[in-house]
């Protein structure tokens, strides 16, 4: 594994009251140098085949609402330890007062990365364990365009709901440290030769600050 290591803390589940429900989940979404399958994280922290995703603390399995069924749901609290560039997929879903919505943002460790809070609203029942659920960590936000860049496949039928209108309606997003370095830009551009054949050349650039 990469010698820089990003830690995480997320809190992932679901709730299911009579008031309405909702879920909250981070995936490994595979890439061009993180090869394999799209899996909760969860599962990604227990597979010896993928090490640059690892558990980082015993999980904390919460219930929905203290005191009650289980079927209502849980939630598990924990900490992750991301190898650097990896990418993540956060889901968030709610469906209350007879409307549902969703939404995915693609995530990418960087440790020198703005320090990020992303949270979103639980159903907002008074017996509920939690009123949000969040994840943190140094990472970037990935637009899909910059996803599917590096290689992340989304499925057609899916990629609405990465649009920024999407993840404003379900996501709330807090810097709490600014990034210590400026993410470098890949540029891919594509030459034809003599002979007519067209080639492809990528290459990496760090971003300028604004007003420079």
């Amino acid at each position: 594994m990469s010698t820089i290591i990003n830690v995480i803390s997320a809190t992932t589940g679901q709730e299911n009251f009579s008031m309405g429900s909702c879920k909250f989940h981070l995936f490994f979404s595979p890439s061009s140098k993180f090869r394999g399958r799209e899996v909760h994280i969860a599962v990604a922290a227990r597979d010896d085949s993928n090490p640059s995703v690892l558990a980082g603390s015993f999980p904390e399995l919460l219930p929905a609402a203290p005191g009650y069924k289980d079927s209502l749901g849980k939630w598990t609290s924990t900490r992750y330890q991301l190898e650097e560039g990896i990418i993540v997929k956060l889901f968030g879903l709610v469906s209350r007062d007879g409307e549902r919505i969703m939404a995915s943002q693609y995530l990418q460790s960087r440790g020198t990365g703005a320090l990020m809070r992303i949270s979103m609203n639980t159903v907002g029942w008074s017996q509920a364990q939690f009123q949000s659920v969040s994840i943190s960590g140094r990472f970037d936000l990935l637009s899909l365009k910059e996803a599917t860049d590096i290689g992340v496949l989304t499925p057609p039928n899916y990629a609405v709901f990465h649009l920024p209108d999407y993840a404003g309606r379900v996501f709330k997003t807090e810097i709490l440290e600014e990034e210590s370095a400026s993410r470098p830009t890949t540029i891919t551009e594509t030459f034809t030769n003599a002979e007519g054949k067209t080639y492809e050349v990528t290459r990496t650039r760090k971003r300028r600050a604004l007003g420079l």
